[in-house]
């Protein structure tokens, strides 16, 4: 009998089975992979500016241009698990159009929206000048789902050197 159980281990399909088996069995244990929504709940914002915000001839435009607009944008992140996710945020020039170098865009959390855990990273404090992607900053990050996370933008470097026209640039927001 000794024989019997000897000869039958040095069978190769009796490796592969226990081989794959063990494979299955560690796979099973392995806490399946995190999977993250990100969804922003926001209109177009339009700063509108022309030669009667400029205070007075040889003067640059009013600081009146550096508060943060008056949206109520929010995101929420849902999670499938309690992992972990980061929030990052760049910006991108549309096809077709231009941005000033002068002009900087700044993102801000106002608030830590409603969820089982209270987001990490800035609050009240600007995050930027975002880059232009590829590239992008962190912004805050968290676990588990967090709805209506308040957030706001502001366009900072605005100067009458910069040619009349319209600009427009997007903010992108991704969960990881």
């Amino acid at each position: 009998m000794k024989r019997n159980v000897q000869a039958s281990l040095r069978r190769p399909d009796i490796w592969r089975h226990m081989l794959l088996l063990s494979a299955l069995a560690l796979l099973a244990a392995r806490p399946a992979a995190a999977q993250f929504t990100i969804t922003l709940v926001s209109s177009d914002w339009t700063l509108d500016v022309g030669i009667g915000d400029v205070p007075s001839a040889g003067s640059d435009f009013a600081a009146s241009f550096r508060q943060w607009d008056a949206s109520d944008a929010q995101i929420t992140i849902t999670a499938s698990n309690a992992s972990r996710w980061d929030v990052t945020a760049g910006v991108r020039v549309p096809g077709g159009q231009s941005w000033p170098a002068a002009l900087s865009v700044f993102v801000i959390r106002t608030g830590d929206g409603t969820g089982a855990t209270l987001p990490a990273g800035p609050l009240n404090t600007p995050v930027g000048p975002l880059p232009t992607e590829p590239t992008e900053t962190a912004f805050f990050n968290g676990r588990r789902t967090r709805s209506n996370i308040p957030i706001k933008l502001r366009i900072e470097g605005l100067t009458a050197a910069i040619p009349a026209g319209t600009y427009q640039v997007e903010v992108v927001y991704t969960v990881q």
